[in-house]
């Protein structure tokens, strides 16, 4: 009880102002879940959405949990043909890409209805792989993702994918014979850029829409990763805080006007398909043995992605009718499939 209160005292802090003391704790609780908790989402989520007293320690655990519990999977890098994955699969198998950790966080934030975005844009590559790219003319406009999460009223960008472990620590006790016993560990997690203010945050991103950099003035999109006395400024008082609300609160402001004119504006590209290509990818992702889909999920799929297309039409001209007619036939094969295998465990 006492230790309860103690806790709480700290739960006025700004971000990133939890303890020394309580963030090993924090680290601690991570490293040790039960495989059997690890595994699935929804219990991780409760595991730790439990164990932070506010909203901060939340998010805290939640970063430290891709940290200090999952890996990057190189092979999968930059693969065309790689397969979507669902957050169920990324916590299961706890090996996945960049778009997979921001996923992953942003579905564990908003359980816990803390606002979270996610963010894309451009980092370096290193220089092997994008000799390799240019021969293979596999340059990509966007090649990463991460998080913009909204703690103690406040905007800021953080980047689960370039986490680590920075260091273990192993604890022993000695019994009554002096022999030396090992009784337990905690990987302390790497938080740089999860802690970095925006101007220091961008210093190796630069995104595709003004908003995500968390900032009043924003820079040009081909200058922000340049020096700063090299930067060109875009945009002065620029409301940030107004276009991430929205994209928080409304599922479908990322594929209307206002999102997608301010997106081409300052990055001169058309992202339109960036937004949608997951959900034309439905009939091909990768689920976990937590979240199999159903021959219902299969309907609701193809009546929400009507509904999406016609706001991306009515609002932005373009037509997707002819590619959602052949995901249509795609996600009707995948239905029927459901379907005999649903009718197949009723009859057991």
């Amino acid at each position: 009880m006492r230790l309860t209160i103690l806790f709480c005292l700290f739960a006025t802090f700004g971000f990133n102002q939890i303890p020394a003391y309580r963030q090993k704790q924090l680290d601690s609780i991570v490293t040790n879940l039960n495989k059997n908790i690890l595994n699935n989402l929804d219990s991780v989520h409760a595991a730790l959405h439990f164990t932070g007293v506010d909203d901060e320690e939340r998010v805290f655990l939640y970063y430290g949990l891709i940290a200090i519990q999952y890996k990057y999977d190189h092979d999968r890098m930059g693969d065309k043909n790689a397969k979507e994955y669902s957050a169920y699969y990324v916590a299961q198998k706890k090996k996945a890409v960049c778009r997979d950790f921001a996923l992953v966080f942003e579905e564990l934030c908003k359980r816990s209805d803390i606002p979270c975005v996610i963010a894309y844009g451009r980092v370096g590559v290193p220089l092997r792989q994008g000799i390799l790219d240019i021969f293979k003319r596999k340059i990509m406009r966007v090649n990463h993702a991460w998080n913009i999460v909204k703690i103690n009223e406040k905007w800021h960008p953080v980047d689960p994918t370039w986490s680590k472990i920075d260091s273990i620590n192993k604890y022993y006790t000695y019994d009554n014979t002096g022999r030396k016993k090992y009784t337990g560990k905690v990987k302390i997690s790497n938080r740089e850029y999860y802690e970095k203010e925006p101007r220091d945050f961008y210093r190796k991103r630069k995104a595709i829409h003004p908003a995500y950099y968390c900032m009043d003035t924003v820079y040009t999109y081909k200058t922000s990763r340049k020096k700063y006395k090299n930067r060109k400024i875009y945009k002065t008082g620029y409301n940030f805080n107004a276009a991430l609300d929205s994209m928080s609160l409304n599922n479908d402001y990322e594929i209307k006007n206002e999102f997608q004119s301010a997106l081409t504006s300052y990055s001169r590209l058309n992202f339109i398909y960036l937004f949608l290509s997951r959900d034309f990818k439905f009939h091909e992702i990768k689920y976990s043995k937590f979240d199999q889909p159903t021959a219902h999920n299969c309907d609701e799929h193809l009546t929400e992605m009507e509904r999406k297309l016609k706001i991306v039409k009515d609002e932005l001209g373009y037509d997707f009718g002819q590619k959602f007619n052949e995901h249509k036939d795609e996600v009707q094969k995948l239905k029927k499939k459901l379907a005999r295998k649903e009718q197949s465990l009723s009859q057991k």
